[in-house]
């Protein structure tokens, strides 16, 4: 591809943004009377991840709220979930889950030992209460990030598997699941999934067509 085919196609792009952040800033009459800027969906905008940030921020910048001004961020939290921007890559929520995992974790092995700890069957069951039930949480939405952002999660399961099954670090990750009988992370996060697909295929049609 030509470098001119590259700065024309960032030019549609620059120039629609400039059209939106037109109508951030006019009022309702203006909005209602504007008519909208056909774009070529067939092209193929050819820019860089800065300029689509760039971009944005600028979107965000001309967003007015009443007499407040929006204020551009990177990430945000929203209902226990963080949602990144722009691409929506999920790597701050899987980085929040660690996080947030690790006391937990400490927790399990503080109560954990061969002669007086806590039995399997008890720790086992506080990692599904405490540990799992949080990476269950927004699984259907987080579970679309990359596969190298998923598999830091993994780590959270196989030592809480460790700490409750007295297994050694060396152990495999698959014998730790069938020993606690527990499912690895990404056929748990399937099963999440399709759990709550099923529970919105329950919902009246027009509850459901609204929430897919």
């Amino acid at each position: 591809m030509g470098v001119g085919v590259m700065q024309t196609k960032n030019e549609v792009l620059l120039e629609q943004c400039a059209y939106t952040k037109a109508l951030l800033s006019s009022g309702p009459t203006d909005r209602a009377n504007s008519v909208a800027t056909p774009v070529d969906v067939n092209a193929d905008l050819v820019t860089t991840s800065d300029e689509v940030e760039d971009c944005d921020k600028d979107l965000y910048q001309s967003a007015v709220v009443g007499a407040q001004q929006l204020e551009f961020t990177k990430q945000f939290k929203y209902l226990g979930v963080m949602l990144d921007s722009p691409q929506l890559r999920w790597h701050h929520q899987v980085e929040y889950l660690k996080q947030s995992c690790a006391p937990l974790l400490n927790l399990l092995q503080s109560i954990s030992h061969r002669n007086w700890g806590a039995d399997r069957e008890l720790l086992i069951h506080l990692y599904k209460t405490l540990i799992r039930s949080r990476l269950d949480y927004a699984a259907p939405l987080y579970g679309t990030a990359a596969l190298s952002n998923l598999l830091q999660l993994n780590s959270i399961q196989n030592n809480c598997l460790r700490i409750a099954t007295g297994c050694r670090k060396t152990s495999p990750a698959a014998s730790l699941k069938v020993e606690a009988n527990i499912f690895p992370l990404t056929i748990r996060r399937d099963l999440v999934t399709c759990q709550y697909y099923s529970k919105l295929q329950q919902l009246p049609n027009d509850m459901a067509d609204d929430l897919l």
